[in-house]
């Protein structure tokens, strides 16, 4: 087995890490279902197809901060985009308890409502309906008293039904691969989003419990006492967990992740700080060392965006590499058994 001390500190810093990781991925799931931050992006790509909007996300945010109300809706988003969510298929689909869109819409219920939508309900698929699609987008893509069309969402929804050659089937199969390609992008634009939520929640984390990556390192290399205590609970920890267990432990409802997230702290997180003294003391160990606790918080809090597969993936394997050959005392009597 390996005695190293650096290799204990480090083990016992992506420990920290990991613990911390996993905190926080369950605060942003907290945040994502309590704010239904998935129906909202959703929402907000759908409203990108199907609208000539381009409102990012920073003008939504100050206008939701301030209650700034947008300019004017467009034709587009009275019709086609209200009409979209106000579709029975759509409307039903989420509980209409706290939020009333849905969080996820598959391509042929999209590619149905559109096209129920443009043709109308009830309308048989012939070549008047192609008729019906064509005469709706003209009403819709055309600004009053203009001859041609205005909307580029329009013009982008002609250009499939043109491609298609009025088939509608060929149309449809457009209209899903439009919508698969959005959502897509949109999983980018979700991704970026929980990792910037996960920073911001990870510093407030480390910097409320004072998670400070350089007093972690400091403390860890001076106490051996402290760094072979994390480091048993780290190598206990590793067998006692899959990496699925990561998983599982985020996709539960808000009353259960409310719940984890308690029992995370009680069984990992607290004996863990008290073993290290993590924490404040009191207000003037903070005000003595405020710049280098926001720095440490930081790193920590980037070492946290990270997530916790990273870290228990990375903890795994120098536990394992740790655990690799014998120990000295072994050595030793074999040696002396051996006359050596």
């Amino acid at each position: 087995m390996l005695d190293n001390v650096v290799l204990d500190v480090v083990i016992g810093l992506v420990f920290i890490y990991c613990l911390y990781s996993l905190f926080a991925t369950i605060i942003n799931e907290i945040i994502a279902s309590a704010f239904s931050l998935r129906a909202q992006m959703l929402k907000h790509a759908i409203k990108r197809m199907l609208t000539d909007n381009n409102e990012n996300i920073f003008k939504r945010a100050f206008n939701w901060i301030f209650k700034k109300k947008s300019n004017k809706k467009t034709p587009l988003e009275k019709k086609l985009f209200k009409d979209f969510f106000d579709h029975p298929l759509i409307k039903y689909m989420s509980s209409g308890i706290i939020y009333k869109i849905p969080s996820y819409i598959s391509s042929e219920n999209f590619s149905k409502t559109l096209l129920d939508i443009l043709k109308g309900l009830n309308t048989p698929n012939d070549d008047t309906t192609v008729q019906k699609i064509n005469k709706k987008l003209e009403v819709l893509g055309k600004a009053a008293g203009e001859t041609e069309l205005q909307s580029d969402t329009i013009k982008l929804i002609s250009s499939f039904l043109k491609d298609a050659k009025d088939d509608l089937d060929k149309f449809r199969e457009k209209l899903e691969k439009w919508f698969n390609d959005t959502m897509d992008r949109a999983s980018g634009w979700y991704k970026r989003q929980t990792q910037l939520i996960i920073l911001v929640a990870g510093f407030l984390i480390a910097l409320g419990f004072n998670v400070n990556t350089f007093e972690i390192v400091s403390r860890l290399s001076k106490d051996k006492t402290a760094r072979e205590q994390i480091v048993q609970i780290s190598e206990n920890y590793v067998k006692d967990r899959q990496l699925s267990d990561l998983d599982t432990a985020t996709a539960k409802r808000l009353d259960s992740l409310v719940m984890t997230a308690h029992s995370l702290y009680k069984t990992d997180i607290e004996p863990v700080n008290k073993i290290i003294s993590l924490g404040w003391s009191s207000w003037n160990n903070f005000t003595k060392g405020f710049w280098n606790s926001i720095l440490g918080c930081f790193v920590t809090a980037l070492a946290i965006s990270l997530g916790a597969p990273f870290w228990f993936d990375l903890l795994s394997k120098l536990v394992k590499l740790r655990g690799t050959g014998e120990k000295p005392t072994e050595d030793k009597e074999k040696n002396k058994s051996s006359g050596t």
